[in-house]
């Protein structure tokens, strides 16, 4: 939800690994987190940079075992990573 609010585009999962972009889409991903969290900012980036956005519904099937993710912890990688890459993009956008 806080991906969508800041980008004005519906996004429905950041945390999903499967991304495709284009060659220009590269040179701007710098700077990003290593981890889970490198997925929600790497999406914020090219949607903020003004590249075009669209997702395209995958279906999951059951998961066998148990997820690796905390809810707490890895929720608040997340948060961190969407709301820092979100300023480093404005402080960038008003410096230019």
């Amino acid at each position: 939800m806080l991906t969508t609010f800041f980008t004005g585009k519906h996004v429905t999962d950041t945390g999903t690994g499967l991304r495709v972009f284009g060659r220009p889409v590269l040179k701007i991903l710098n700077d990003l987190p290593d981890g889970l969290n490198f997925t929600p900012a790497m999406t914020l980036k090219a949607i903020l940079s003004g590249f075009p956005y669209k997702e395209i519904p995958i279906s999951y099937g059951q998961r066998d075992g148990n997820s690796k993710l905390h809810i707490v912890n890895d929720g608040w990688r997340f948060l961190t990573a969407i709301i820092g890459t979100f300023a480093n993009h404005r402080l960038k956008r008003d410096i230019q």
